[in-house]
């Protein structure tokens, strides 16, 4: 059986890889949100030099507003990212978000 990547180029290759990735991402739940939102939310707060590091970001409430994003869709981000529950102090205008990091 013939790979679906036959005769690719590998610049063709990545760019049929990323279209399933977000194909699947556009149609897949978790717990109430569609992944493609999740990541959304995982990549504000996820640590710039690598996703698996801790999550220690500071962030103003008007902020997610106008992005669109929820506290819970925040928290539950870090949970299917990086498959830990996340410490959050909420108060009238900022939120602190922090985790151990992917698998804690």
């Amino acid at each position: 059986m013939e790979s679906k990547y036959a005769g690719m180029t590998a610049d063709q290759m990545r760019r049929a890889v990323q279209a399933e990735q977000d194909a699947f991402e556009a149609t897949t739940w978790s717990d109430g949100f569609l992944v493609a939102d999740l990541r959304k939310a995982f990549e504000l707060v996820q640590d710039r030099e690598n996703w698996k590091n801790p999550v220690n970001f500071l962030v103003g409430n008007s902020v997610l507003d106008k992005m669109g994003l929820t506290v819970d869709m925040i928290e539950e981000a870090i949970v299917y990212f990086q498959g830990c529950v996340p410490k959050i102090n909420h108060n009238v205008n900022f939120v602190h978000i922090k985790s151990s990091g992917y698998v804690c």
